[in-house]
């Protein structure tokens, strides 16, 4: 699941996937920025099959907490 949440960070952000950890902040991402971050949404629920709440949105600050309500919703 890391990897996919991976590959979609820098596929939209153009950033190195190999630069992205579990651990790594949202606000640390190179090239994220507000129309990125919904790109990101939009391409995590379809590749998931999910729909996020506003609220679990808002709680996004590292890899680790998309994976971990990915992980929930599954």
């Amino acid at each position: 699941m890391l990897n996919k949440i991976k590959k979609i960070l820098s596929k939209i952000t153009g950033c190195n996937a190999d630069n992205i950890s579990g651990d790594t902040l949202i606000k640390d991402i190179e090239g994220w920025d507000s129309l990125k971050h919904i790109k990101i949404i939009l391409a995590i629920e379809e590749t998931f099959d999910i729909v996020f709440k506003s609220s679990e949105i808002e709680n996004f600050t590292d890899v680790n907490s998309i994976v971990f309500l990915l992980q929930d919703k599954s």
